[in-house]
């Protein structure tokens, strides 16, 4: 299974892509929000795990535009943010996200909800 990583955090995406690899996964990291989409449509991804907190767009909008595209319509993505759900929840649920994450996730909850 392919994943991209989208976060601006260098350490952040090496470290989570550590832990996925380690659980199978085949990672692939972004770390702005235009990087996050032209990678995705250059390397198709089957998971996009995305923070919201970018530096050229946010999550959100990031999101919105790949919910667009019917390319990922298939693709499973999954917000891990800092942002609880309480502050951002109904936000990355219309924004199409499959799943809502805070830092620091449950590695084992984020690769089950990767894996379904």
């Amino acid at each position: 299974m392919r994943a991209l990583i989208v976060d601006d955090s260098e350490d952040a995406t090496f470290v989570l892509g550590q832990l996925l690899e380690l659980r199978g996964f085949e990672v692939i990291a972004a770390h702005s929000g235009e990087e996050a989409l032209a990678t995705a449509e250059r390397e198709g991804p089957d998971v996009i795990v995305l923070d919201l907190g970018l530096p050229d767009m946010d999550g959100f909008a990031v999101a919105e535009r790949m919910r667009k595209n019917a390319a990922f319509a298939g693709t499973k993505l999954i917000a891990l943010t800092g942002r609880s759900m309480d502050d951002a929840g109904a936000q990355t649920k219309a924004a199409g996200f499959d799943a809502h994450f805070v830092k620091p996730a449950d590695i084992d909850r984020l690769v089950e909800a990767l894996k379904t």
